[in-house]
């Protein structure tokens, strides 16, 4: 999925598994933030995956040249399911005009017993 042009906007797409991959995680928790403010509140589909989402972000050029004005948004994602280890504090880099997708593995918690 392209974005318009070069404009400073990027699509984001995050996918959860456990398994490496083998097992989709559906209605997982995911939270997309940047400098401390929430951007995005998503839960994950029985593919495991979220919708695209348009978030700001340098255009091109600028994230090329650092003399150019806003170098890059850092995004920070939090990743939560119940019976899983929350991921937390993942960093997330994006170039205007592009798509990305965050592919996350989450454990499962150990659950003890006799």
């Amino acid at each position: 999925m392209l974005v318009e042009d070069n404009k400073g906007v990027s699509l984001l797409k995050v996918q959860v598994y456990a398994g490496n991959e083998a097992f989709p995680i559906e209605g997982a928790r995911v939270v997309i933030s940047c400098q401390e403010k929430i951007e995005a509140f998503l839960i994950t589909d029985e593919n495991g995956s979220t919708p695209y989402i348009k978030l700001p972000s340098p255009k091109r050029e600028e994230s090329l040249s650092p003399q150019m004005g806003e170098k890059s948004y850092v995004y920070r994602g939090n990743i939560y399911a119940d019976g899983f280890m929350p991921k937390k504090d993942l960093y997330i880099s994006l170039v205007g005009g592009t798509s990305s997708v965050l592919k996350v593995n989450l454990i499962p918690l150990y659950k003890g017993g006799n």
